[in-house]
Parts: structure tokens; sequence; C-alpha cells
């Protein structure tokens, strides 16, 4: 039996106040201690329109949607729905996958449209239906997939990306070239990866994903009529790639509420009916005047969205110029200058036809259309939207590049950002500026410098009102980032003068001192441990950290564990109900048998799924009932001796 001598001094440190709070969350939860749980996410699983569950041979022109079948095939699919599971635990109809690499099951409903439309009929009517979909069922469900033909599917998910406004949560759009019904497709791999992303991730936009990636919808071309890969990205990159890990390009995901018309509300609200009075006209040598004349004279049309050569070049014709100057100034046709080109950034030093159009580059056909379309049905006017059409509303272009270089000291970059915020005069603009910079410059720049230990910039931020307990993306604050880095004096600044929230969790469960349990720095936990930390982290983690510790003897992380705050090691098992003792004995560790006896005061009665306990584990081991290839009667008996004489003390 170790001494006291033997124990870190970490172990010494005590603080009733922290007991109080520990033992209110073991009391509040149950069993689950001090953990913030992430919950089950519950997606919606829409089939509107496509082949993803149609019947029919290879050589049919057009196969047969049959109605109810999508679910059938998903439940055949061992990877799409656990049938055990989902027999004895889902409710209300739903399906639920295996659990996944993430400890987690998905569990999703399938909702078939009454009308399941060829992708080719796909009218904005249907595309409307859909976001209507969305909004009746977006307090029900955390997530969205929508399966959708593939000819069309760039269309929906543009034009969902502006209806959807406030989107605070994860829509996917995907589909498939081949159904489910033939043996080799690509509608498995699709769903499975829309899944997995709405199942598991907050990414609050539209996306597409195809071919083991999820694309920007309203950034999206169809570039393919024949290949698996059909939908490419072609000016913004991927934000996920499936490969052997998940990898999500955070840095280039909408933040929620960064979104243009967005309010603090967290409800989603639906785009007031898009005006659809608009057209495009591809400008080609055979376009003449009298083409566009003619077009432009069309009745009730709003918008002309002129796909012009390269960087936006048109023949150079005064008529030409007078029938467009005719179209705006006369009919009050509001008039678009995009590039036919697919690929590369504009620049900005390109004249307009005509004084007065709008010109965006950087954006694709699909996207013109669609924001021009939910402009004009908000009811804005023509000189109101051509002060809102050059913006970026829903992550749909970028800015033009200015072939500028800028070049600033480093330490002095802080208050360049905050002298370029408040250049503009008044009050209220100068708040507005301000709550930009808190809610997305500070938390972003603060992670960076807390990972780089720069604490005099940090201090730099504080001066400058920064909040430093704003998260960034995925929640995690300047504390998490300095305790994974294990900057101490960062966080004693935060914790000690700015006295930041000590316990922020992030969006995956974890808390700043999970973060210095891991780097297994005994001091850092001790002093998280004093000023009120608690080690929070998803349940299932800490299971696996706990159990593990156990059956591989690393006592050192035990300890850290127990004396950061968890003292109740009964109330982690594994599916087996097998807990830490059971994993020691297994290990014939009688080092952890000790800690656990003598100082966690662990209750060693506690039965697996196969009714045995620890004691009666370590017996069988000794009677050769257990076959392990090799058996340290030493360590054995001696695990045997201490569980033996527990309530004999």
């Amino acid at each position: 039996m170790s001494s006291d001598e033997d124990i870190p001094k970490i172990i010494k440190s005590t603080s009733s106040r922290h007991e109080q709070m520990i033992q209110s969350l073991i009391d509040n939860e149950g069993g689950r201690q001090n953990l913030q749980v992430l919950n089950d996410r519950k997606v919606l699983l829409i089939y509107a329109s496509g082949a993803a569950a149609a019947e029919g041979e290879v050589n049919e022109s057009h196969m047969k949607v049959v109605k109810g079948r999508l679910e059938q095939r998903l439940k055949n699919i061992s990877f799409l729905c656990d049938l055990e599971y989902t027999q004895y635990h889902s409710q209300e109809g739903c399906l639920a996958t295996p659990i996944s690499e993430f400890g987690r099951r998905i569990i999703y409903k399938v909702m078939e449209l009454e009308q399941i439309t060829n992708s080719r009929q796909t009218s904005y009517a249907d595309i409307r239906h859909i976001a209507e979909v969305i909004k009746e069922n977006y307090e029900k469900y955390s997530a969205f997939v929508i399966l959708s033909g593939i000819a069309t599917i760039t269309y929906l998910g543009t034009n969902l990306s502006f209806m959807l406004e406030n989107l605070q949560k994860t829509v996917v759009i995907t589909g498939s070239l081949l159904p489910l019904s033939f043996m080799r497709n690509d509608a498995f791999q699709n769903i499975l990866d829309s899944l997995i992303l709405a199942g598991h991730f907050l990414i609050p936009e539209v996306l597409i994903t195809m071919d083991h990636k999820a694309y920007r919808a309203n950034r999206c071309r169809q570039l393919k009529c024949d290949s698996l890969d059909c939908i490419e990205s072609p000016n913004f990159p991927h934000l996920v790639e499936f490969g052997i890990n998940v990898e999500i390009k955070w840095q280039l995901v909408l933040r929620r509420g960064e979104q243009m018309f967005t309010s603090d509300d967290s409800t989603l609200e639906l785009a007031p009916p898009f005006v659809t009075d608009v057209i495009i006209i591809k400008i080609t040598p055979y376009t003449s005047v009298e083409h566009i004349r003619h077009i432009l004279n069309t009745p009730k049309l709003r918008c002309c969205i002129l796909e012009c050569y390269h960087f936006g070049e048109m023949p150079h014709s005064q008529e030409l110029y007078n029938v467009l100057q005719h179209a705006q100034q006369q009919l009050g046709i509001i008039l678009i200058q995009i590039s036919q080109c697919i690929k590369g950034q504009p620049i900005a030093n390109f004249k307009k036809l005509v004084n007065g159009i709008l010109v965006q580059y950087d954006i694709t056909p699909e996207s013109a259309q669609a924001k021009i379309a939910y402009l004009l049905g908000k009811g804005y006017s023509n000189q109101e939207i051509y002060q809102k059409f050059p913006q970026n509303l829903q992550g749909e272009t970028e800015s033009v590049r200015q072939f500028e270089k800028f070049e600033v000291q480093k330490q002095h970059f802080i208050q360049t950002i905050l002298e370029t915020l408040q250049k503009t005069t008044g009050d209220e603009q100068i708040s507005q500026n301000m709550d930009i910079m808190n809610k997305y410059i500070i938390p972003n720049l603060g992670c960076f410098l807390a990972t780089t230990g720069q604490l005099e910039l940090i201090k730099d931020l504080r001066k400058n009102e920064g909040n430093l307990n704003i998260p960034d993306f995925d929640g995690r604050t300047i504390l998490h980032l300095a305790a994974a880095n294990k900057q101490i004096e960062i966080i004693k600044y935060l914790v000690e003068e700015v006295h930041v929230e000590i316990n922020p969790i992030d969006y995956l469960g974890y808390s700043p001192m999970y973060e210095v349990l891991i780097s297994r720095d005994k001091d850092l936990l001790l002093y998280f441990y004093q000023n009120g930390g608690i080690i929070s982290a998803p349940h299932h983690i800490l299971v696996d950290l706990i159990l593990s510790s156990g059956l591989n003897g690393d006592l050192e992380l035990l300890e850290l564990i127990f004396h950061g705050g968890i003292k109740n090691l009964n109330h982690f098992v594994n599916v087996d109900n097998r807990n830490i003792a059971h994993m020691a004995v297994m290990s014939m560790n009688s080092k952890i048998i000790k800690f656990l006896r003598f100082k966690a005061k662990f209750d060693f009665s506690n039965r697996d799924r196969w009714g045995n306990t620890p004691l009666e584990n370590a017996l069988e081991i000794k009677s050769k009932k257990i076959k392990i290839i090799q058996v340290n009667e030493v360590a054995i008996d001696e695990i045997i001796e201490i569980l033996a004489t527990i309530g004999n003390d």
C-alpha cells in the first residue's frame, strides 16, 4: 500500500466549495457527474427528387421511384441502420445508425415528399415547398439531409441558401447518379457522408455533398454529366473532405449570425416569395442587338443577367449600349454583368458596360439569379438593390481583388484593425463595428495568440474593449487554447485579472481543464482545480479514458482524474457494465486496485453483464476459468487478498 508521500502534491489540495459543486453535478446528472454530455442529434432526411431509391434496369432511360422503398433499403444497409438498436430503442419511426467513429449514433427520420419529382421537372414552387418543410420541422430536428436529383441540385442548394434566413443548423443536400438498387452505386456513400456531417457537426449553412466532399451550395456548378464527381466549386474551396478523417475547414465556414438579414433570435425565417421574373442572356458572337432588344421588352421582366466574355467583355456597339440604357432607365430593368468563365478570380479595373449596371464576377449564374430574385422578393427598390447586390449575403461571393499589398508591424496590427473599424463616423456605427470585432475578430485572433503564447497582444485586445470570453466558431475560448498549449502565464492572466469563465464548454463538450488533464500537467491541473475548474467531456470519452487507465495500469492518469475532481469512479462503465476495477483485474494490475481500494474508496460490489464482481473475475483467473496467456500469480494473489478483505477494515 502506498504512503501519503507517494501521492503527488496535487492529491493534498481540497476545496469544500469545489466538492459541493461536484456533488451537485453528480446529484443532478444521476451518474453522469461533472460532465457536459452532448445530446444526440436528430436528423430529418427528406426525399425530394432523384434516383436514390429508384428501381429499374441499368439500360432503362427512365427508372421508377417506388414510395416507401428508400426506408426499406436504408434498413437493409448495416452502416446506415442498426436494426436491433432501431427496433428496441428508436422512437417516432426513426432509424439509428451504428455507433460512429465519434462515439455517437445518428438518429434520423425518413420523410418522402408526397410528390417525388424527376429533378428535370423541379420548379421554384418545388424548392419553396422543401424550404417550408424545413421550416415546419426546424424545432424538431438538429439538422436536415435532402435527397435531390443531380440535374437541378445546384439550383436547389443555391435557392435554399437564400430562402432559409437566420439558418443556425446544418442543411446537407446530396444525390446520386446510380440508385441504391444497383450493386455498384454512389447513393450509399453520398447518403452516409451526408448523415455523418449532419449528425455530428454544426455547420450553419446549406451544403452539397458529393464524391467524398461537401461544398457551400451557392458556390457550386455542375461541370460534368457522366461522372460521379459532377459537382464542383470552381472558385471556392470545398468545406469538408471525407478521407481517413473528416476534415472540416472551419475557417471557411459561415459563422452563425454572420449571414446578412439574420437576428440574434434562433428562429428560422423563410424569405418572402422570390420574384422570378429574371432572365439570363449568354452573350455569344451570334447574339444580335435585336435579340437582346426583344428579350428586354418581355412583359413583367424585372432583371436581366448578362453572361459576358472573359472578365465581362461584350462587343463594342453603341447600338447595344443604347438598348441596355433604355432597358435600365426607361423600363426599370435591373442589369447585372457576370462572367462566363467558370474558374478564376476577377479583378476590379474592368469597366462596366453601362453606367449603373451591377457587376459581380465571382458568382455562379445560379447564385446571381437566386440572389436577385431574393432581393426583389424582399420588396427593395432598384436603388436599394444596387447597394445590396454586391454585398456578400450568404457566402455566395467574395470581394474583388484590388492588387494592393498591406503590411503592418506585428505589435500594431490590433490597433490597425480597430482604427479600420472606427473610420466610419457616428456612435451607432462604431457600436456596430465593435460588435463585429467582438463576435468575429477577437475570438479567432485571441485563440491564435493563446496558441502562440503572445500574452502582451492578448492584453492589447482587452485594452481595446475586447471580450475575452467569446468563443470561436467551434465554441473554444482563449482559455481552451491556452490550456491545451500549457500557456501558464496567459492562463493566470485570464483567470486572475480578466476573471474569464473558467469552465466554458466547447461544441464538442470539452472544458479547458480537460485539455490540461490530457497534457498531464499536475501543477496546472491543481491550479484549475483550486480556482473552481471542472473536468468536462462527453461521457463516452471519460469512460474510455478511465477504463483504459485501469487496463493499461496508468496510475498517473488515474490519480490526475481523481484528484482533478472526478471522485465517483463507479459511474463510469462500458456497454458490458464493466468498470475500472474489472479492467484492472483483467490486466492483473495491483497498483490500480490499491488506489481504488484505499484512496478512491471504490465500490467493488458492482457486477458486469455476466454477473461477476472484480473479485470473482480475479478468482476465475486464479482457477484458470478465464484463460489468460500469462498469469502473474503474485499480482493476482495480491489482488484477491485486497478485495477479499473488503468489509474487514
